[in-house]
């Protein structure tokens, strides 16, 4: 047997945890999870959302994770940061 090598954890409820996002009851919220490096290519993910939003404007976007591009994906998606359409939580703990 193979243990899951992550502790379980206890997730808060959907609507606390939409609520600590600021997202509104309507709006769709698709996460990106993972470090913000080359490799995974965070940056397709939000031009992803950038280009989804065009044609609903429900949508937004959520990026858990830290790395060597935060910063440049921070400026080259400011604007839809300012708007609330992306949403940059940086690195979290299980706890958090």
């Amino acid at each position: 047997i193979i243990e899951n090598g992550i502790p379980e954890i206890e997730f808060r409820a959907r609507d606390n945890a939409r609520q600590a996002l600021g997202l509104e009851s309507g709006e769709f919220c698709v996460g990106f999870v993972g470090r913000l490096t080359a490799q995974k290519r965070p940056e397709i993910f939000c031009e992803l959302i950038r280009l989804s939003a065009q044609n609903d404007s429900s949508i937004r976007g959520v990026l858990v994770g830290d790395g060597d591009l935060a910063g440049d994906l921070k400026c080259k998606f400011a604007g839809e940061a300012d708007a609330g359409l992306i949403t940059f939580l940086g690195h979290q703990r299980a706890s958090d």
